[in-house]
This record gives structure tokens, sequence and C-alpha cells, in this order.
């Protein structure tokens, strides 16, 4: 929170109704008010976390065989109150991945908030596995909003980004682990 000048102005070009002839009348007689020297405090929200609201498991891959995980988030400020706007940007960004897996992750999506700073849409999380197929995969997820990065908070977990871990077992997917991590 800081202390800055704002400044106001108003004006109108008000109708009258005089009371014995019963007739509208305009009167272009502006009224004016301006006080440049009013000031007081003003609080500015900054993009600071991006708190899970919403976290479900479903299905993905060819013929259902791999557990998605499902997360919707809400954009807090730095106090951990929402932020009211729509049309923030989240951008999530996946690095550091590995694992026994074959293939690749690709999986960095943007998404906007409505007016409560909910995340239009879902980030869903999963691996499809080949046939038979016995592995892990590890990544980081991270997300900046309008540019800014935030901090993941899952209850009472919290960190600068998503730890990772899918498995194949048999062919099929487990469901991701993900977890806020420092």
């Amino acid at each position: 929170a800081g202390s800055t000048i704002i400044s106001a102005a108003y004006s109108d070009c008000g109708a009258y109704y005089p009371p014995l002839s019963g007739q509208y009348s305009c009167t272009c007689g502006q009224i004016k008010y301006s006080n440049p020297s009013s000031g007081g405090d003003v609080a500015v929200q900054k993009p600071q976390f991006l708190k899970v609201i919403y976290r479900a498991a479903g299905t993905a891959c060819s013929g259902g065989t791999s557990c998605a995980q499902v997360f919707q988030y809400r954009v807090l400020d730095a106090n951990s109150n929402p932020i009211y706007l729509a049309g923030m940007t989240i951008q999530e960004s996946v690095s550091d991945i590995s694992g026994s897996c074959s293939g690749s992750m690709t999986d960095s999506s943007r998404w906007q908030t409505d007016s409560s700073g909910i995340m239009i849409d879902y980030d869903e999380i999963w691996i499809c596995c080949s046939s038979s197929a016995n592995c892990y995969q590890n990544w980081n997820q991270s997300f900046t909003v309008n540019g800014y990065p935030v901090i993941v908070v899952n209850g009472s977990q919290s960190g600068t980004h998503n730890a990772i871990k899918a498995t194949c077992s048999n062919g099929n997917g487990t469901c991701p682990i993900v977890s806020p991590s420092p």
C-alpha cells in the first residue's frame, strides 16, 4: 500500500422543473467540482500466488489407459486476496524433464482469467504410455501471471513450481503426483 493524490472532477448540465410552470426546462449552467489536493491510500494488487481451487482425476489417452490430474487455479495478490480481474494471462512453463519413458513432454499452455480471477478452462496433466511400458517421467511446472512469476499454492503446500511424477505400469498411466516444491 502507498499514498497518492487522486484528482477527480464532476460536471453536469442539469434539467430543472420550475414548480409553477409545469414545464421542464434545461439550463446549461455547468456545475463543476474539483479537488485535486485530496489523497489517500491506494491498494495495488500484483499477482503473487496461483491457488488450486479445483482438483480432480479423469482419464486420458486412447482407450482411457491413463489417469489425468485436472486443475483450476485462482490468481491471488501478495496478501492472498483474490484479484477480481478478467483477462489476466496465466502462462505455464515445463522444464527439467527426465525419466525412463520414451517420447517427449510438451505442455506449455496459456489461459485467461474470468472476472473472478479464476482460470478459464483447466490444466490437465497426464502421461500416455506405450503398450506394456514400465517407466516414469518427472518434470517441473511453473507459472507466470501477466509476466510475473507466481507461487503455486495447493492446500497447505506452496512452492515456486509443481514437481510432477507420472508412471507407466504395464502400459497404463497412473495419476501423476503433483506437488508444489520450493
